[in-house]
């Protein structure tokens, strides 16, 4: 079995950053720090394709750039969802 552990790696990222610096992986907007920023989600998504490769379940001419930013117009994130009213029908 084959198994990264995203959990260990995003724990030691954000403690290498420290409180202040791993502020910016989350969005500001949200005080639970669990919901990323697309800065956040590059780390992480870099992470786990490192971890991917470092298991052998990725090769290394299937992964690029995983040690540069990601430049934020590479993101697209989506824009909050517009409120729904009304009931939804089963």
């Amino acid at each position: 079995m084959r198994l990264v552990d995203v959990t260990a790696l995003t724990i030691a990222l954000w403690q290498e950053l420290g409180p202040e610096g791993s502020l910016l992986s989350f969005l500001p907007e949200r005080q639970d720090n669990t919901h990323f920023s697309p800065a956040g989600a590059g780390q992480v998504a870099q992470l786990v394709a490192r971890g991917l490769l470092a298991t052998g379940v990725l090769a290394e001419h299937e992964v690029a750039r995983l040690h540069e930013n990601v430049p934020m117009e590479c993101f697209a994130w989506p824009e909050p969802a517009a409120q729904v009213t009304g009931q939804i029908r089963r």
